[in-house]
């Protein structure tokens, strides 16, 4: 058997060569901002390139207190103010993850980019993908994965075999492998892989808006993550912050990925404990948790599969395109949506889908909250419900509409929704 370090070493040569072409060498700024034609553009009706808005690259420190030392770019763009006499200080947009790019979000959710023209009537707002993500000098493994089919076809790969290649990579340690390996390679390069923190990327906003002209304060929103990265921009930069919004804080004191896990079972455990708590769901779906769990076990023994598939709504069909089948996985990538759908989550099933041979189904993907509140409908009701919750907390709330959270109509009152990871 050929040993776990000739493979690792296979493997880092190949990442290596593929990653020796696509990381910059960034030498000293000369000039750290430049404007460029934007990546993505604004699909939204009066949105007009350089007119309306713009975007750039700010050149910054790979390490802020090694000023002339390695550089990286961040790439922004910017809404600009509707008002003839704007206020000085911009709002800077910090989007989740982290890895989350704020140029795909403002391009792509109609709800973060409506939410923000209430800003934009007195100041410009900024979307900058922070480093290591996006359209900015990105750190990613991907090329990990390339790196076999490399290592097979181009390099003389001695006694490890493409079949043991393909083995530990496939295995129980692969992410730790592969993880090892795209450090190891990055640092090779040069790349100093413990800048890209949250601490390194609230300088980089204090640099930023001095580059492209905002020299005095500026206001941040955050959304999740970001959320976080606002709080260390307050600790780190503070003579710079005249206003933050935390929209879904999370907490600087716990570990970025110690609540990984949980953060998926968190939408169904919310749903089950209010369910529990209300009188109402409580009678009418006993045991709701434990029934759900059975049914995630029967999934794992036979999935449900969908002859002919079916294609889901919008939302869901981002993330799964069409589905042919449905197994316990599903429930966690389904889980994970929660805070990218708009308008509220978990609440917006479906309410209509299509076979693959185009055909409407005037029936929701499963039983609508509506449907089970008023215990009517069924699984082959039509879905005409008006309510929309804006969060999974209130979801089960707004299947009553005499519930004070809501209106006449099952509608969450209050709250703009939001958008972000």
């Amino acid at each position: 058997m050929t040993n776990l370090s000739d493979i690792r070493m296979v493997c880092l040569s190949a990442f290596i060569a593929i990653v020796g072409l696509g990381v910059p060498h960034k030498g000293f700024a000369q000039e750290n901002y430049a404007q460029m034609p934007c990546p993505l553009t604004l699909p939204w009706d009066g949105e007009v390139e350089g007119e309306t808005y713009d975007c750039g690259v700010v050149t910054v420190p790979e390490n802020h207190d090694i000023p002339d030392g390695r550089q990286i770019e961040l790439t922004f763009l910017r809404l600009h103010t509707t008002t003839l006499a704007p206020e000085p200080d911009p709002l800077v947009y910090l989007s989740g993850g982290p890895g989350g790019s704020a140029l795909h979000e403002i391009t792509a959710t109609a709800m973060l980019y409506a939410n923000m023209q209430s800003i934009r009537q007195r100041r410009d707002v900024l979307f900058f993908d922070q480093r290591g993500t996006g359209h900015s000098t990105l750190i990613a493994c991907g090329p990990m994965s390339a790196a076999i089919g490399v290592a097979a076809e181009t390099m003389d790969i001695g006694d490890v075999t493409m079949e043991e290649l393909e083995e530990v990579i496939a295995g129980e340690g692969d992410m730790s492998l592969v993880l090892s390996i795209c450090a190891t390679g990055y640092a090779s390069e040069g790349v100093d892989l413990a800048q890209f923190n949250s601490i390194s990327s609230a300088h980089d906003i204090a640099a930023l808006t001095e580059a492209i002209g905002y020299a005095g304060v500026y206001n941040l929103y955050g959304t999740s993550y970001g959320t976080r990265l606002a709080q260390v921009a307050m600790q780190e930069t503070p003579e710079r912050l005249r206003a933050v919004v935390l929209d879904g804080t999370v907490s600087p004191a716990v570990a970025g990925t110690a609540e990984t896990t949980t953060k998926v079972r968190y939408h169904y455990d919310t749903i089950f404990d209010l369910c529990e708590a209300d009188a109402f769901c409580s009678e009418t779906y006993p045991g709701l948790r434990d029934r759900f769990i059975a049914v995630l076990e029967e999934l794992a023994d036979e999935p449900l599969v969908f002859d002919p598939p079916m294609v889901p709504n919008a939302a869901l069909r981002r993330r799964f395109g069409v589905i042919d089948q449905i197994e316990p996985k599903f429930f966690a990538d389904f889980g994970m949506l929660n805070n990218g759908i708009a308008r509220g989550g978990l609440c917006r099933l479906p309410a209509r889908d299509y076979w693959s041979d185009g055909k409407p189904r005037h029936r929701p993907f499963a039983r609508h909250p509506r449907a089970w509140a008023s215990g009517g409908g069924g699984r082959g009701a039509a879905a005409s419900w008006p309510g929309r919750c804006l969060s999974a907390r209130r979801c089960l709330h707004c299947t009553r509409p005499e519930h004070p959270d809501c209106d006449g109509e099952g509608t969450e009152r209050g709250g703009t929704g939001r958008a972000g990871g």
